[in-house]
């Protein structure tokens, strides 16, 4: 998903969602990761809980917003919890989570952040992972994995599991009509617009390597030839 286009905005709703709706005749326990535990403080304390505040819908809904440091959390009139964690492969440990969310998964090179949520939700039977991320770098193997799962998913299309979408475009020319902001305002337009025409340095978000069938792939990858890597801007 391109930069600037609401994502964290969105899994906030999601998880206020998952905390308030009648759904759920219990409390909840939603968990919220970035790509370090600072970045996730930032985040909640510049954005989030400032956004939570100003809205007059939510205010009878939420009982204490807590901005202690290592112990940032929403608690609700009925119980429920959205909790910041740390990326650490303990982060979960001795809790029980109903759902996680996994911002910028671009920044993760190994399992850590899996590693630590998973144990705190595998009795939970309907618990949910929330994943999302910008283009990263070659560097970027948990995202790499993420994006084939949901692409898999997405051709399989069982109608359960997982829910995969992806912002791309398959011609440079079109790039900057497929991003979410692009209609949003005059300005936003002109902005996008102009990363597309600047190339590599330009706004946007490229993965070469999915772009070269099977057939390219062993024809570039042949003795003599330069193979191709992922590269990534975002």
């Amino acid at each position: 998903m391109p930069r600037q286009t609401g994502k964290t905005t969105l899994f906030l709703a999601f998880q206020i969602h998952r905390c308030t709706a009648p759904r759920w005749s219990h409390p909840q326990r939603s968990a919220f990761t970035a790509q370090s535990g600072k970045d996730a403080r930032d985040k909640w304390l510049d954005e989030l809980f400032p956004l939570i505040r100003r809205s007059r819908k939510l205010k009878p809904l939420v009982r204490r917003i807590y901005e202690g440091m290592g112990n940032e959390y929403i608690s609700f009139t009925n119980g429920s919890l959205i909790r910041l964690l740390s990326t650490s492969s303990s982060s979960g440990h001795s809790k029980t989570l109903h759902q996680s969310v996994l911002d910028e998964i671009w920044h993760d090179t190994d399992n850590r952040r899996e590693q630590g949520l998973g144990p705190a939700m595998i009795t939970i039977a309907d618990a949910q992972v929330l994943v999302c991320s910008t283009a990263g770098t070659a560097a970027s193997v948990v995202l790499d994995r993420q994006m084939e799962l949901g692409r898999a998913a997405a051709r399989e299309d069982s109608g359960h599991g997982i829910a995969y979408f992806e912002y791309s475009a398959r011609r440079a020319g079109t790039r900057w009509t497929r991003t979410p902001t692009s209609g949003s305002c005059r300005r936003c337009a002109r902005r996008l617009r102009a990363g597309a025409a600047a190339g590599s340095g330009g706004t946007r978000s490229r993965w070469t390597r999915s772009a070269v069938s099977g057939c390219q792939w062993k024809h570039l990858s042949s003795p003599g030839r330069t193979g191709m890597s992922r590269t990534g801007r975002g």
